[in-house]
């Protein structure tokens, strides 16, 4: 028997700021039974959309599986609960603008006007409650990762939660003695940026 999912409507919500697609949380939400309503019938906002082929790809290469075909409820629930989990942890993980000012030392505006600058030089999610995060898997502890402008510069077609999980999960062409890094490991190392890149451009079809 399939357990009662840990999820509310604000959580429904949030996967969609990030961009999880409107129409696959349905399904799912469905499939577990839970409540469709939770999903908004109609919405202006690109993150309600499906899905882009960079997303899937991006999603998949990841672990998820983005079918809605024949979804049981226990697999339908442990979906929901991937993509809250992964939803939730982006967010929590993330600094606002003050931490990063600090770290950086500059103003708020300063790290503001990065953010909204195109193309930006900080990656940043602006949430419904007005709250602008930025995730956390971009900087170390002493400033920004390596080569983030050169990978912002052409990323912006992908949502904040499919970059996210591009940044954090090995790759195999992302490989050195043996061992398969994440982008972001990758660049941290120190290593060429070359295949990160070309990672990059292959995903937004360039």
């Amino acid at each position: 028997m399939a357990t009662k999912l840990p999820l509310t409507k604000a959580d429904v919500s949030l996967m969609i700021e990030l961009g999880a697609s409107a129409a696959y949380l349905s399904s799912l939400l469905k499939a577990s039974g839970l409540d469709v309503n939770w999903v908004p019938l109609r919405s202006t906002r690109k993150t309600n959309s499906a899905l882009s082929r960079s997303e899937r790809a991006v999603l998949r290469s990841g672990g998820a599986r983005l079918d809605n075909g024949s979804l049981d409820q226990v697999v339908a629930q442990a979906r929901l609960l991937e993509l809250v989990t992964e939803s939730r942890r982006l967010v929590s993980e993330a600094y606002d603008t003050k931490a990063v000012a600090k770290l950086l030392g500059m103003s708020e505006s300063a790290v503001e006007r990065h953010v909204l600058r195109v193309p930006p030089r900080f990656h940043g999610i602006q949430l419904k409650d007005n709250r602008l995060v930025l995730p956390g898997w971009q900087f170390t502890e002493s400033g920004p990762i390596p080569h983030l402008q050169s990978v912002l510069n052409c990323m912006a077609p992908l949502s904040p939660l499919a970059f996210s999980r591009f940044m954090l999960t090995p790759h195999q062409d992302l490989e050195h003695e043996d061992q398969k890094f994440s982008p972001r490991e990758w660049l941290v190392r120190g290593y060429e940026p070359k295949p990160v890149l070309d990672l990059v451009k292959f995903l937004i079809g360039d």
